[in-house]
């Protein structure tokens, strides 16, 4: 959400979950992939320089604390036009 603001994007946030064999949650937006992981893949000394707007340091900390807790993270580029597919799943213990 806070990249489609930055963006002034008006399209909606997809976000689909579902617990067939793990439980998988992903998240789809329209905002070039370039947005999403170019401050994740900054080291934290260099991240720590950067002069950044709030969205965009919002933006780099979600990924941050997501890397930390999600037991499968990917995020890639969707498959048609412009935009970011973050995908997460945790097994489910049944």
């Amino acid at each position: 959400v806070a990249l489609h603001r930055q963006y002034g994007l008006d399209d909606p946030v997809l976000v689909e979950m579902s617990d067939t064999g793990a439980y998988t949650v992903r998240v789809i937006d329209r905002a070039p992939i370039e947005a999403g992981i170019g401050l994740a893949a900054l080291p934290p000394d260099e991240l720590a320089k950067e002069s950044l707007s709030e969205d965009a340091l919002t933006t780099g900390v979600g990924f941050a604390l997501l890397a930390g807790f999600v037991e499968d993270l990917q995020v890639r580029p969707v498959e048609e036009g412009i935009g970011t597919e973050v995908r997460m799943v945790w097994p489910v213990g049944r």
